[in-house]
C-alpha cells in the first residue's frame, strides 16, 4: 500500500470516528451584506426629504437626465401610490417634475461572501409610470410581472449569481412629468458553497478521535523517514 493511500486511509477513519462520537454536520450560511430598498441609509433607516440614495444610481436615462453616482433622491410620492413601509420608500431622478419620457435604469448592487453561493433573491418593486424588467448581472427575468405607482410585484432569481459583486438593474418607463421606483422586501439566501461546518457543541467529541489520528500519522511519517 502506498504511503498516499495510507494517508488517505487514515484520514478517513479519522472521519469516520468523528461521526461515531456524535458529531453531526450542518449547511453553513452567511447574511449577504450592502443589500438594500430604495430609500434608506447605510443603516437601513428612511432617508430624509429629497436625499440622495447612497445605494442605487441612474445607469442609464433619456438624455438630458444626470447618471452616476448621486442621480438618484427620496421622492415623497401622492397617496394614491404605494406608500413608504418602515424599511423602504420610492426614489426619482434628481430632475423631479421635469423627468423626460423614456426608460431609465436604475442600478443597485450587493456582494456575496467568500465561500458562499447565493441560491435565491426575492423582492418586490413599484415603478411610475410602468416597469419593463429586473436584471441580475445583466440577465432579465423570464417573466417579469409589470409593477405601477399604486401597488407593488413580486420577482424572483433562482439562478445567475456571480461570486462577489452582483448588480440589480430595476427598468422604468416614464410617460411625462415624474418618474420614480421603489423596491421593498429584498432577499438573498446563500449556502456554504463549502457544504458543511461542524457544530460547535461537538466539536469536543470530534477532537478526540482527530487527536488520536493525527499521532497515527505522526508516527507513521517517523519511521517512514527512520528507513
Amino acid at each position: 500500500m502506498s504511503k498516499n493511500i495510507k494517508f488517505s486511509t487514515s484520514v478517513a477513519a479519522i472521519a469516520l470516528a468523528g461521526v461515531a462520537c456524535g458529531a453531526t454536520f450542518s449547511p453553513a450560511k452567511a447574511a449577504v451584506p450592502n443589500l438594500f430598498n430604495t430609500g434608506v441609509d447605510n443603516a437601513g433607516a428612511l432617508l430624509g426629504p429629497s436625499a440622495q440614495d447612497p445605494h442605487y444610481t441612474l445607469i442609464s436615462a433619456p438624455t438630458g437626465v444626470p447618471i452616476g453616482p448621486g442621480s438618484v433622491e427620496q421622492w415623497s410620492v401622492p397617496g394614491y401610490f404605494s406608500q413608504p413601509t418602515a424599511t423602504s420608500q420610492w426614489i426619482q431622478p434628481i430632475v423631479g417634475q421635469n423627468a423626460p419620457a423614456g426608460n431609465y435604469t436604475f442600478q443597485t448592487t450587493f456582494t456575496v461572501p467568500q465561500f458562499e453561493t447565493a441560491t435565491y433573491l426575492t423582492g418586490t418593486w413599484a415603478a411610475d409610470d410602468s416597469g419593463v424588467q429586473v436584471l441580475l448581472n445583466g440577465n432579465p427575468l423570464a417573466s417579469s410581472p409589470t409593477p405601477y405607482p399604486g401597488g407593488t410585484r413580486g420577482f424572483s432569481f433562482a439562478n445567475g449569481f456571480i461570486p462577489g459583486v452582483n448588480t440589480l438593474q430595476f427598468v422604468v418607463n416614464n410617460t411625462a412629468l415624474n418618474t420614480g421606483l421603489q423596491v421593498q422586501g429584498l432577499s438573498v439566501r446563500t449556502t456554504a458553497a463549502i457544504p458543511f461546518e461542524f457544530e460547535p457543541q461537538q466539536g469536543f467529541l470530534l477532537g478526540i478521535p482527530l487527536f488520536i489520528g493525527l499521532r497515527q500519522l505522526k508516527k507513521r511519517k517517523a519511521k517512514a523517514a527512520a528507513k
